[in-house]
């Protein structure tokens, strides 16, 4: 288990476009489970292409940085928790590398949806090995319903029935320069899992 507080395989899609710029690789990425957290990271995002949402539940994204010689980009998946869009929304899982899941820590409903998407990303995504990272946050300045013990619980059965780490964000003061740190903490998972060595 990973705590960390601001806390077949897929192919990568890499290019070159001259032998004096840097490789690039494109990674999809899944923002899950409450909307009040997906928006949050989903706003501090720079690159966003909006106006899908209430069409299919999804809206879409671009973060770019440089991590190991690559510029990776980021193309980011915001997909709602909405019922009417519970069977489309496993439509969307393929080709995924990493899923953030998001719960709010001031409703316990909330938490207790995170092993639904983790199987869901798990089910829908042709077994490829997928970085998880959960992302809890607080909706309320009130003191947290869902205890650090009930996470640490979640954690260690997440570990144990993925057989890998899981990472845990907790973002109650998020900034936007926490958006780098959070996507190259699930790079450095995502190259791991699937031999991203050079």
């Amino acid at each position: 288990m990973i705590i960390m507080n601001i806390s077949k395989r897929a192919p990568s899609l890499t290019t070159r476009y001259a032998s004096s710029r840097p490789l690039r690789r494109l990674i999809k990425v899944l923002l899950l489970g409450d909307r009040a957290g997906r928006e949050v990271l989903f706003d501090s995002l720079k690159a966003k292409l909006e106006g899908y949402h209430d069409v299919i539940g999804t809206n879409f994204a671009v973060e770019r940085f440089n991590f190991n010689s690559f510029e990776t980009i980021f193309q980011i998946w915001s997909i709602s928790e909405g019922r009417r869009y519970v069977l489309v929304r496993p439509l969307f899982y393929s080709g995924a590398l990493g899923s953030f899941i998001f719960f709010d820590m001031s409703n316990p409903e909330s938490f207790a949806k995170v092993p639904q998407y983790v199987t869901e990303v798990i089910e829908n995504n042709e077994n490829r090995v997928v970085a998880i990272a959960l992302m809890g946050y607080s909706s309320t300045s009130t003191d947290p319903l869902v205890s650090q013990e009930q996470i640490d619980e979640l954690m260690d059965s997440l570990t144990k029935k993925l057989h890998r780490d899981v990472l845990y964000f907790n973002f109650a003061k998020f900034k936007r320069e926490d958006v780098s740190n959070v996507c190259r903490s699930i790079m450095t998972d995502i190259a791991k899992l699937n031999d991203f060595n050079s």
